[in-house]
């Protein structure tokens, strides 16, 4: 499932926008997939056998992206629990 929320091509700031559709994407994965998962992903999305510096930028910027949202989800889930009646 893809979000389709921002369907605009963006002039600016592409790099960031891409990091963050793959982090989006790539966050419901994170407990059924390991490293070598990601990295053959990531492989595959940008076609290439190697990740360039670019690459190894933007997959850095999406784990971190994966982290923030991994956190707000956390307590999104705290604030929602059903203990607090």
């Amino acid at each position: 499932l893809i979000d389709l929320q921002r369907v605009f091509r963006p002039r600016f700031c592409r790099r960031r926008w891409q990091g963050k559709d793959l982090a989006q994407l790539m966050y419901p994965s994170l407990p059924f997939v390991n490293k070598s998962d990601k990295l053959r992903f990531l492989q595959s999305y940008f076609g290439s056998r190697k990740l360039n510096t670019e690459e190894r930028k933007l997959s850095k910027a999406i784990a971190e992206k994966c982290q923030r949202i991994a956190r707000h989800d956390t307590k999104k889930q705290k604030r929602e629990s059903p203990l607090r009646s």
